[in-house]
């Protein structure tokens, strides 16, 4: 059994798709051990098989998550090798996909979100948190954000999500003021790149620097926050302020409903407390 062909068959396949690179390293990270057991303990590919890779990586102390991860990217993997007619039995077709624990990261609160905006000093910092607070874009849709995409008479953004899929993102007036205030003053100096959120040094800022900047700004606030946090902080936020799901899945650019309906399951604290100022027995 050819497993590294297969594997390069298989992200030969993804970068054909246009998946991004993030993606096509994502499927290469997560397979690589598992194929490395197949060769090295002579393993026959089996539903068993699989099930104790997963088990073993589950002991191995990594996050749920992570073991989840590797589940999925095996079932894509045998689901190619399938239609490629490369194997004639799918071996994870009778595998059930480990449980994913229902949690979410805790929202930043209303005080820590000024904190932590206070502690972007730097004009093209407050720019990336206000439109990440205003919008919920994910880190590689800030860093890939071009100055062409920005429409600030319609107040909105074209976004290039998962999957090359473009969406249009609205931008609320002080997220428009803040972009603007950065633009005029720093990036009209540099047109050798269309990214809207450079470095110091003038280069396009990429996943990697944005991550830096958020360990920075998270020390001098006191408060741990990532890009991943403002998304959830914004989508919850966003449901508690009276917006609906099918239109924050829209701006969120999820396919479907089940994130949206997490994130709504953690704006429910406020319909109780509502009900307890507002009910009519209780008032009575």
């Amino acid at each position: 059994m050819d497993t590294k062909t297969w594997l390069e068959e298989y992200l030969l396949a993804l970068k054909a798709e246009r998946r991004a690179p993030n993606t096509v390293q994502w499927y290469k990270q997560n397979l690589e051990p598992f194929l490395f057991l197949l060769t090295s303990e002579e393993k026959a590919i089996s539903p068993r098989m699989i099930r104790e890779y997963l088990i073993r990586l589950g002991d191995s102390g990594v996050s749920p998550s992570t073991v989840h991860g590797a589940y999925r990217s095996i079932r894509a993997f045998f689901n190619f090798l399938e239609r490629e007619e490369i194997l004639r039995e799918n071996p994870v077709a009778k595998v059930r996909p480990p449980k994913m624990p229902r949690t979410l990261v805790k929202p930043l609160s209303e005080k820590e979100m000024r904190t932590f905006l206070e502690a972007a000093t730097a004009i093209r910092d407050q720019a990336i948190v206000i439109l990440m607070l205003d919008t919920g874009l994910r880190a590689s849709e800030v860093t890939s954000l071009q100055l062409d995409d920005v429409d600030f008479q319609a107040g909105r953004a074209k976004i290039k999500g998962k999957g090359a899929k473009e969406r249009f993102v609205p931008l609320g007036f002080k997220t428009r003021r803040a972009l603007l205030k950065y633009i005029n003053r720093y990036r009209l100096e540099n047109i050798l790149h269309g990214e809207v959120f450079l470095t110091k040094q003038g280069n396009p800022m990429r996943r990697n620097c944005l991550t830096l900047l958020f360990r920075r700004l998270s020390k001098r606030a006191g408060l741990s926050c990532s890009p991943h946090k403002l998304r959830h902080t914004f989508a919850v936020f966003y449901l508690r302020n009276g917006g609906d799901i099918f239109t924050l899945q829209s701006i969120l650019g999820h396919s479907s409903l089940e994130m949206v309906r997490r994130y709504a399951y953690l704006a429910d604290g406020d319909v109780q407390r509502a009900h307890e100022r507002a009910s009519p027995m209780d008032r009575l």
